[in-house]
């Protein structure tokens, strides 16, 4: 993970009231990307399990045809929030148009700054659990 400075505006207006009081975890996906649909259902049972009222999780598609996606999310009964970003708005804002689009990425956003992690690090689904709740831990207050 590495940090950088971003538009924490931009980002806040573009999420809306996804965004979470403290800390807001951003995982960026689309259903063709071979790791992204390990990680997502990892994701799904990450904010399932956490029930921190000062965070959200945010699992932003940038599938250019939503239907894709849409059927992802059935078939594994996805109860995470997912946001549609087919022109990845949302992740120009982040990553600041800093490099080309790498998925899966990852960003733990606070009030003061953003963690970026881009690639999906194979896991059990405990050990993802596990490892998120302490990036996210870090951040709470």
């Amino acid at each position: 993970m590495h940090h950088h400075d971003f538009d924490h505006a931009a980002l806040a207006k573009q999420l809306g009231n996804f965004m979470g009081d403290q800390v807001t975890l951003v995982a960026f996906w689309a259903s063709w990307c071979k790791p992204c649909t390990k990680e997502i259902p990892q994701l799904d049972k990450l904010a399932a399990s956490e029930h921190d009222k000062h965070l959200s999780i945010v699992a932003v598609n940038l599938d250019s045809d939503q239907r894709a996606a849409q059927r992802f999310i059935a078939d594994h009964h996805l109860t995470v929030t997912v946001v549609f970003d087919p022109d990845a708005e949302i992740y120009a804002t982040v990553f600041l148009g800093s490099h080309d689009l790498l998925l899966p990425s990852t960003a733990i956003v606070w009030r003061d700054g953003v963690e970026v992690e881009d690639g999906y690090q194979q896991a059990t689904d405990d050990e993802y659990v596990a490892r998120m709740h302490g990036k996210l831990a870090a951040h709470l207050h």
